[in-house]
């Protein structure tokens, strides 16, 4: 019983703490658009195996873009983009895809405000501008590429990714909510700010430790709804895989972070591998609990569980046959949700590894 109510605790506190985000970002407005198009280079980054791929995620950029570079670790062809392919002499104190965004950064010329990240699989359906921050995190969507079950599951993780749209919000009391994480395949930065930060860090999760640097710096940071479509993993190993490398970076990068922002971290990182756990914990609260703390509990839970669930699909909601299939597949995708935080807890992983097999995932 002191098990139960101990996970199921932890659980409702992560909730908590995601409504306060979620929260944040609903009642408070994204700032209006400030910068056009044209005052954005947009850089694609890619290994240099999938030219198919990047030629979509091209093709899908609005024609009024400053400038648009592929940023690429070996020689490939594509219409419509400057293709620029890393040095392999070059040297500086990044490691993997870190190296070739300060490459890109040090080489390339940029005269717009601002440039735009992409990953070699995203494809942007709209784009009219960034508003006025040095940061902005746009938000994503992704589609299937083979498995239901990977697919199923990022939808899942879309919802409790609402939690983004109340990064670097003010509220009461509380005062700015710091992020915790980005996405570095829509992520648009202030050249400027770039410039002043640099991506010299030795991380697997060079895009989330770019951000806490640039925040901790003074650097401002806005978040955009605006989503763009991007391929889940092809299955559910490359998917574990990837969330493993996800969580291995957080837990590392944490150790150097200020006490406060590493407890916050700690405690989100913490909280995802138990979500995997958490319709078991759900179903025995609610059979031990006899209608007390524990079983209310179970009950919270479950109703964030279920919040999650409806949030991910609102964002595919012409899809109305997708609303019953994620709760039906409520077991699977919950326990595969935090499977690869719960691996890096066990195992972390050091390396950088792409999720697709020469597909465009990353």
């Amino acid at each position: 019983m002191l098990g139960l109510a101990a996970g199921l605790g932890y659980l409702t506190l992560y909730a908590l703490v995601w409504l306060v985000y979620a929260g944040a970002g609903l009642v408070r407005d994204s700032p209006p658009l400030a910068w056009e198009p044209a005052d954005v280079q947009a850089r694609i980054l890619t290994v240099g195996d999938a030219p198919a791929v990047v030629q979509r995620t091209v093709d899908s950029l609005p024609e009024t873009l400053g400038s648009v570079y592929v940023v690429s670790e070996q020689p490939l062809e594509v219409d419509g983009a400057a293709v620029c392919v890393v040095d392999e002499e070059f040297s500086c104190g990044a490691v993997h895809k870190g190296r070739a965004l300060e490459w890109a950064r040090r080489t390339l010329p940029t005269e717009e405000e601002y440039v735009l990240f992409l990953d070699e699989d995203t494809i942007v359906e709209e784009f009219a501008g960034v508003p006025d921050a040095d940061i902005v995190q746009f938000a994503e969507k992704p589609q299937p590429d083979g498995s239901l079950a990977a697919w199923l599951t990022e939808v899942f993780r879309v919802g409790n990714g609402v939690e983004r749209a109340g990064f670097g919000k003010r509220v009461p009391l509380l005062g700015r909510l710091v992020p915790i994480y980005a996405w570095g395949g829509g992520l648009a930065v202030r050249k400027s700010t770039e410039d002043a930060v640099g991506w010299e860090r030795k991380t697997i999760v060079e895009d989330s430790a770019f951000m806490r640097e640039a925040i901790a710096a003074g650097h401002s940071y806005a978040v955009r709804m605006t989503r763009f479509a991007n391929r889940a993993p092809p299955n559910l190993r490359k998917m574990v895989s990837q969330r493993r490398r996800w969580g291995s970076g957080r837990l590392r990068d944490a150790r150097q972070r200020p006490l406060g922002y590493r407890l916050l971290l700690y405690f989100h990182t913490l909280g995802r591998p138990l979500l995997s756990f958490s319709l078991l914990l759900v179903a025995g609260g609610l059979l031990a609990g006899s209608g007390g703390l524990v079983a209310v509990l179970a009950l919270v839970v479950l109703g964030f569980l279920l919040l999650w669930t409806l949030l991910g699909w609102r964002v595919y909601a012409d899809r109305w046959w997708l609303l019953p299939l994620l709760l039906v597949s409520l077991p699977l995708t919950t326990a595969a949700n935090g499977a690869g935080d719960l691996y890096a807890l066990l195992s972390p992983v050091e390396e950088f590894q792409t999720t697709g097999d020469g597909e465009g995932n990353a």
